[in-house]
């Protein structure tokens, strides 16, 4: 459990933070220049509070009454950065070994090979390396050491669409394989909605609240920024002549753009918030591939926009509409209603272990 509570000053720049980790997979979200990677580096020892604490599972890390300050390398701490910064005289492999040269108990090669899909990168240095295979690197070093606790600051800013497509699922599975808690710092509320169980919300280097990520969708000036539904699945068949693949995501099956697949391919899906459609009956006679059946679950209104949380298949999906359309659907909390998705509009992107260019 990480707890802290202190004050920095960064030039004219103060920030004041104070929070509880309340869930092992944190978001950090805010506007560009709010404090986030201040914070961090806060809390990974990089910069010095003048005043407060800092603890991570009951030990301190910081103390300003004590005069305790627990210098970076001793915190534990894995921290991936925003541009990677790798050695740019190593080998990735050399990279990835840096982590483990303190006797750390991190992962092994192989591991992190086998999760973040680096099989054939280990030979070659960081400057012939794409801006996402970058970032799996820089995150396979922060793995090497064997921290408790993961930094990651904004990072996939330099990623396209696609590419962060590819990578935020690796980082799911990062967690789901070795169960190390981390705090993952975005503007970008797509990267938080995938990733974090909670968030805090800052603004002008302060956290002004600790929210489920849905939360954000509501009270956030930021939420104009497209948002898409990522899913996980697997390729069950790729009908010939058809143009499309039919993936299955946890218990829901759907019908999309199929270009490249196989059967049997791991694959990420996104759904743009803004290209689903709902319907309180059933629909009949539409050309769109998808129709779901799903539950409304959460509603939350910026403006003019109307944010639907509904679960289908399992799967919770944010659906953007206007908030004139929702009052005419008289939409609720527990109303069965009828997701419709077009398959042109979804973007399917391989997970399956080989090679792949990142731009």
């Amino acid at each position: 459990m990480l707890e802290f509570d202190f004050k920095v000053r960064v030039g004219t720049f103060h920030l004041h933070a104070r929070g509880q980790q309340s869930a092992p997979r944190m978001g950090l979200f805010g506007p560009s220049g709010c404090g986030k990677t201040t914070l961090l580096n806060c809390l990974a020892g990089l910069l010095r509070p003048y005043e407060g604490f800092i603890s991570f599972n009951g030990q301190t890390l910081f103390d300003s009454s004590a005069r305790r300050h627990i210098p970076p390398h001793r915190r534990a701490i894995g921290y991936v950065f925003q541009e990677g910064r790798l050695f740019p005289h190593m080998t990735v492999r050399a990279n990835v070994e840096y982590g483990r040269r303190r006797g750390a108990d991190g992962p092994n090669l192989a591991e992190v090979s086998e999760v973040l899909n680096m099989e054939n990168l280990f030979e070659r240095s960081p400057e012939t390396l794409s801006a996402g295979e970058r970032q799996r690197v820089a995150l396979a070093r922060a793995l090497a050491a064997g921290p408790k606790l993961l930094l990651l600051d904004e990072p996939l800013p330099s990623l396209d669409e696609t590419a962060r497509l590819r990578i935020l699922p690796y980082l799911m599975q990062v967690y789901e394989r070795w169960n190390v808690p981390f705090v993952y710092v975005s503007h970008t509320l797509t990267e938080i909605l995938f990733l974090a169980e909670m968030s805090w919300q800052m603004s002008r280097g302060q956290i002004e609240r600790c929210v489920h990520p849905r939360g954000l969708l509501g009270a956030s000036p930021h939420a104009i920024d497209p948002i898409f539904n990522i899913l996980t699945g697997i390729v069950q068949v790729v009908p010939p002549h058809t143009g499309y693949a039919v993936i299955c995501c946890g218990n829901q099956t759907l019908k999309a753009p199929g270009d490249g697949l196989c059967s049997g391919d791991a694959v990420a899906v996104a759904l743009p918030a803004r290209d689903l459609m709902l319907s309180v009956l059933p629909p009949n006679g539409l050309s769109a591939r998808n129709v779901f059946p799903a539950t409304v679950r959460h509603m939350e209104q910026n403006g003019h926009v109307l944010w639907v949380i509904a679960e289908a298949g399992g799967n919770e999906l944010v659906v953007e509409l206007t908030e004139e359309a929702g009052r005419e659907l008289n939409l609720r909390p527990g109303l069965p209603v009828y997701v419709i998705v077009k398959s042109h509009s979804i973007t399917v992107t391989s997970l399956k272990r080989k090679a792949h260019h990142e731009e």
